[in-house]
């Protein structure tokens, strides 16, 4: 008898540790299929701040075109060095466009380790962000990069989804804020390199900062709940994304912040070991 109930009991904890492993598989993979969701969502940004920022160019050859096509028809004297010259101005703000795009592109396709200058990956991310015309228009950036930062093992494609990701929630911080400034820092010791990010956003309230980078969990509201207008919305797994990147670089994030004043987030790369081979 007692062997039997034995028996049942170990038949039925080792059913409850089979569902347990297959609910976290469903929510590792639902987890997963978030994350490429947000990243889905942010293309679609850059694309619609892309497609902005070519229009003012654009525009430019297009007036400069036909009032040329009109002097030529009229077959009148005029100079036409200052209309070349806006045309080539324009022409060349497009192709540094697409220079960024493609460097970003093939940068993303990267998953193997590379050594990198995190002054570069950041510079190109702030290029790149360009395309969101709040980050553009609205936004006071500041720059404090340490010149003489080694290069550091990283995957590229992962270090630039964490520095969007910090971008992004100091842009959400501020988005009704007065004074609205964001600062990039990078500086190192003997055994780390530093990068910082700085907001002047509404700040996080101590006794939630333990729970920021907890899968799922937001102090905004979630998608179509919003109570005003361009209010930002979230998932709750933007820092949370940001740490499981980090990991495998043993990269740390620290976060400082004050109500009503901004938050400052750290983050930490232990330097490269010179004798240390790259995968």
């Amino acid at each position: 008898m007692i062997q039997r109930l034995h028996n049942q009991l170990m038949e039925q904890n080792q059913q409850l540790l089979d569902l347990n492993s297959n609910l976290e598989k469903l929510v590792q993979r639902k987890t997963q299929q978030l994350i490429e969701q947000e990243k889905t969502a942010l293309i679609g940004r850059l694309t619609q701040g892309i497609v902005h920022n070519f229009k003012n160019p654009l525009q430019t050859i297009m007036i400069c075109s036909d009032l040329l096509d009109l002097k030529i028809r009229r077959n009148t004297d005029f100079e036409y060095e200052e209309i070349n010259r806006d045309i080539k101005i324009a022409a060349i703000e497009i192709q540094q466009i697409m220079d960024n795009l493609l460097i970003k592109s093939v940068s993303d396709r990267q998953l193997s380790l590379s050594l990198l200058n995190l002054n570069q990956v950041i510079e190109q991310e702030f290029t790149l962000l360009n395309a969101n015309l709040h980050f553009k228009h609205r936004i006071n950036k500041k720059y404090n990069l340490d010149e003489n930062l080694p290069a550091i093992p990283l995957i590229y494609s992962h270090i630039s989804q964490v520095i969007h990701n910090l971008i992004n929630n100091a842009l959400d911080a501020m988005w009704d804020c007065k004074i609205q400034e964001l600062t990039a820092c990078t500086h190192q010791d003997e055994s780390y390199i530093y990068l910082e990010i700085h907001d002047t956003g509404c700040g996080i309230p101590l006794e939630d900062i333990p729970q920021i980078f907890d899968p799922f969990y937001t102090s905004k509201p979630a998608k179509g709940s919003e109570k005003q207008l361009g209010e930002p919305t979230g998932t709750g797994l933007g820092l949370y994304t940001c740490i499981e990147l980090l990991k495998p670089f043993g990269g740390k994030i620290k976060v400082n912040s004050k109500v009503g004043q901004g938050s400052q987030f750290i983050v930490s790369f232990p330097k490269a070991n010179p004798s240390d081979s790259l995968c």
